[in-house]
């Protein structure tokens, strides 16, 4: 299999010498990258290659529970009188385009979300999810602390922050996860999502807090609370997750091609 990715991408580099000898030979992945109009290959595309703002108004259509957001610079200013607010800008990683408020970059930035305050969040999980299924999960652990760093709530790698993948996700996370890559019409994505506590939150922090209030609360199949933050369509891959990735789209090449 033809692996097409972004020179710079480690995980595109590693799921190339994984997948290289994998049939049909006649399949190209594109990991991060659109495909082409007229292909003369099968391909095998994430999807809807939706980012930033429009992925939170795509989550929050599917009534997933996502931070506040606007593109209204004035309203983000209103909202900083009552609390923290980001400044984002639409392509990102790792966090490295975050502004707080009363930086220089803040006001210029493509968009602003709502902090969840660090009172709310009891945990924050990296699942992956693969045409429908949950192929992999990570619990973000700090494993060094760092003198320099962005916000304590900003748990990135550069912040001394590891996944972790020998806990089970909580009840729901799973299914939290799912819906959220359906939400923004990927095939596949890592869906970084907080454990929240409820009771810390409202909906003038959260979009879709009744819907996080409902599923919390349900006295059949009750799950716990999440927030999702964002969904990754070319996440970093340590050696499990690149492997999970690579039995995931080994089996998905294998299947038959629908018939339109």
């Amino acid at each position: 299999m033809r692996v097409v990715h972004k020179a710079e991408s480690g995980s595109g580099q590693t799921l190339a010498q994984l997948l290289r000898d994998v049939t049909p030979t006649n399949t190209s992945l594109f990991w991060g990258v659109t495909p082409p109009t007229n292909p003369t290959t099968r391909v095998i595309s994430c999807g809807n290659m939706a980012d930033g703002i429009e992925q939170l108004r795509l989550l929050a259509n599917a009534s997933v529970a996502v931070p506040k957001h606007t593109t209204e610079l004035a309203e983000a200013q209103d909202w900083a009188k009552q609390g923290s607010v980001w400044g984002r800008l639409n392509r990102h990683t790792q966090g490295k385009d975050i502004r707080k408020f009363g930086h220089k970059e803040w006001a210029a930035r493509e968009f602003w979300v709502k902090q969840i305050p660090e009172a709310a969040i009891l945990g924050e999980w990296r699942l992956h999810v693969f045409d429908g299924l949950s192929i992999a999960r990570g619990k973000k652990t700090q494993v060094e602390i760092l003198a320099r760093k962005l916000s304590g709530v900003v748990r990135s790698r550069r912040n001394g922050w590891r996944l972790q993948h020998t806990d089970e996700p909580p009840v729901g996370a799973k299914f939290y996860a799912k819906t959220a890559v359906e939400g923004v019409g990927y095939l596949w994505g890592a869906v970084d999502m907080l454990q929240v506590d409820i009771t810390q939150l409202d909906d003038t922090i959260v979009d879709n807090y009744a819907k996080l209030v409902e599923r919390k609360n349900k006295t059949k199949s009750p799950m716990e609370a999440f927030v999702v933050l964002e969904v990754n369509q070319m996440p970093g891959m340590d050696d499990y997750t690149a492997t999970q990735y690579a039995k995931a789209i080994t089996k998905y090449a294998q299947k038959p091609i629908p018939q339109n």
